[in-house]
């Protein structure tokens, strides 16, 4: 949980933008530059300004300091008053403070301005560090101050209770060399493209919708009504979609040739592909909003743990390692469990191109079952779970959901094991690697089996058996000290 808030000044706690850009009008005339009109002088409101005069006006870093010089004359008279508190400011860093958050102005602008302006406004009492640069030393960056920030406050061991608040994309890029998060605010001086671009945590519009991110109820408090909801309905969003659009071609069928309930077999492939497609965009949104609530809530860390490719081949291949032991288990049932599930794929499969039921069914539907059975419903277990219980869960939910005895069976072995590799990798791609893995491989394999074992005999098929053997074992020892080493998740 967030125990930390850092603050940027300019364009996040106070409107400063008429003392800065005519102080920087100012210097610019001093310097004998034709100045513009004020508006596209808001460039200058939030980064350092000597990064400014050389980039904006095309200074050399020694006129770039005389232009500062000039710049402070006026602001230390005149500019530095030509400033207001945003509405709602003050209001929001008296709740947080009456909620026990221990907050710090991180700003780019020297420290001696920094606590001038504070103290006008009366503002100084909600906050127990106020940072800046240096006048004319070697502290000039928005990573230096908040680093300062970090160190005063004792919390360089405990970034992940940090989180910083600013108004352009130097808040964010320095949040984030700090290893910090940032929330952006879009009543500043950046405009919406710069934020987006710069992809903060979140985005907010004002001080009161600040406030409302710091007040979101941790997802370990909900009550079991909360609870039940919150795991069922990404199921029902995907079950909805797909018969919405099974039945509208079932009824287009209906009308236009005969014998429709046999052909729907043919289209059940692009319509599974389609659910998934449309399944994918709730789901990505449901995701994020989840993600802030655990980064909030302290549920989860700051940043995912990259995957490099030969961890990506191993994930492929461990999916299907895993597909075709599984797969011989089903095998094993079918003596005691009758079912029609193999009949029911010869009719959605016949005369389908490889191709097209890879991507259908080795891409698409993987990732959008992923997306919501292990991103949605398994973290959201997890949010109140053990990995045991919630893998389990989400598992059985997972084979329930597939709607028939042996198809359920296959589906609950694999939505464990894919739970317990997302919570080891700690990325939200692990699963979802895994699962297309299993897919592909089947595929082909279902493809290719007869002839491989005509062409190159039985002891082709041990050779396989061993290759996934391994990839199984080494995958999940791998990931295993993976997760041991992080302790946490990050999804």
């Amino acid at each position: 949980m967030y125990k930390a808030i850092f603050f940027d000044l300019d364009g996040t706690l106070t409107e400063s933008g008429e003392g800065i850009t005519k102080s920087v009008q100012y210097a610019l005339e001093k310097l004998g530059v034709s100045a513009p009109e004020l508006e596209p002088l808001k460039v200058f409101v939030g980064p350092p300004l000597l990064e400014q005069f050389m980039k904006y006006a095309g200074f050399d870093k020694e006129t770039a300091q005389k232009g500062i010089e000039y710049y402070r004359e006026r602001y230390s008279e005149k500019g530095m008053y030509e400033n207001t508190v945003y509405p709602g400011v003050e209001n929001t860093l008296a709740e947080l403070k009456r909620r026990g958050y221990r907050m710090a102005v991180a700003s780019a602008k020297p420290t001696f301005y920094v606590t001038q302006i504070m103290d006008h406004f009366n503002l100084s009492r909600y906050f127990e560090v106020i940072a800046g640069t240096d006048l004319n030393g070697p502290k000039v960056t928005k990573s230096q101050v908040i680093e300062e920030a970090l160190e005063r406050m004792s919390l360089s061991d405990h970034r992940d209770q940090v989180i910083m608040v600013g108004d352009r994309e130097h808040d964010i890029l320095g949040a984030r060399r700090c290893g910090i998060q940032c929330v952006a605010v879009s009543y500043g001086y950046g405009s919406r493209e710069e934020l987006e671009k710069a992809q903060p945590l979140q985005i907010v519009a004002s001080a009161d919708e600040l406030l409302n991110f710091f007040r979101l109820t941790p997802l370990h408090r909900q009550n079991i009504f909360q609870i039940v909801w919150r795991e069922l309905y990404p199921a029902g969003i995907h079950y909805l979609i797909g018969q919405i659009l099974g039945s509208a071609v079932l009824l287009w069928l209906a009308g236009h040739v005969g014998n429709a309930q046999e052909r729907y077999y043919s289209y059940t492939l692009v319509i599974t592909g389609l659910t998934g497609v449309l399944v994918m965009f709730p789901a990505v949104y449901f995701y994020r909003k989840d993600r802030i609530g655990r980064l909030i809530g302290g549920l989860t860390s700051v940043e995912e743990q990259r995957l490099s490719i030969p961890e990506m081949l191993l994930l492929l291949a461990a999916g299907a390692g895993f597909a075709q032991y599984a797969n011989v288990l089903v095998a094993i049932l079918q003596n005691w469990i009758s079912s029609s599930y193999g009949e029911t794929m010869t009719k959605i499969t016949s005369g389908k191109s490889l191709f097209m039921m890879i991507f259908w069914m080795g891409i698409i539907a993987p990732v959008a079952e992923e997306m919501i059975f292990r991103w949605l419903i398994y973290l959201r277990l997890r949010d109140h779970f053990s990995v045991l219980v919630s893998a389990v869960i989400s598992a059985a939910f997972f084979g329930i959901y597939h709607g028939n005895v042996l198809q359920a069976v296959y589906a609950f072995v694999l939505g464990g094991i894919f739970a317990w590799f997302l919570e080891m990798g700690g990325n939200k791609w692990t699963s979802v690697l895994m699962h297309i893995g299993a897919n592909t491989w089947i595929l082909i394999f279902s493809e290719y089996a007869q002839t491989l074992v005509e062409k190159a005999g039985a002891g082709s098929l041990l050779m396989i058996y061993g290759v996934f053997a391994a990839a199984m074992i080494g995958g999940y020892q791998y990931f295993a000290r993976r997760g041991e080493k992080r302790g946490y998740r990050a999804v």
